[in-house]
Parts: C-alpha cells; sequence; structure tokens
C-alpha cells in the first residue's frame, strides 16, 4: 500500500513553488518519469536526489518524505535491545 503523505506533501511543495514534474526534473537533471515515481510512491530517490529536493523546496527530507522519515531500529548491545525511533 503506498503511504498517501509523500503524494499530498510533493504535490503540495510542487504547487507551492509553481513548478511541474517536467520542470522539476530539468532543473535536477533526472528523468521526468523518475520525479512521477518518486511522487507516487512507486520509487525513492537516491540520498543525493532526496538532498536536492528538499534544499529545491526549502525543506528538511523528513518533511518532504515523511514515509521515509518512519522508521525504527532496534540496536542490539551485548544481552540488552535498544528500540531507537
Amino acid at each position: 500500500m503506498v503511504d498517501s503523505r509523500r503524494r499530498d506533501r510533493f504535490r503540495y511543495y510542487r504547487r507551492q513553488f509553481k513548478v511541474s514534474q517536467r520542470k522539476l526534473s530539468m532543473d535536477l537533471n533526472v528523468s521526468e518519469s523518475h520525479i512521477r515515481n518518486i511522487e507516487s510512491g512507486r520509487g525513492n530517490p537516491d540520498a543525493r536526489l532526496l538532498f536536492k529536493l528538499a534544499a529545491y523546496f526549502n525543506t528538511t527530507p523528513e518533511n518532504l518524505f515523511p514515509d521515509l522519515a518512519d522508521v525504527e531500529v532496534r540496536r542490539t548491545t551485548g544481552n540488552k535491545s535498544m528500540s531507537l525511533l
């Protein structure tokens, strides 16, 4: 199931900045289909593109991609397990 928060947030920023998927792809030197896939949740940006997109829209990666920021990490130290958010 695709998380609609990404689609909604990504579209919000594109509309606020009045930029089409095509223009965004040209500005960031990636394919338009890659931008479409990222926006729809069918694809993810690599780390470099993640930060470029956040800088382009003057926001944080966590704000632009809330679905990618929702992670839980379990770290094992010796015999103890810690849960990190």
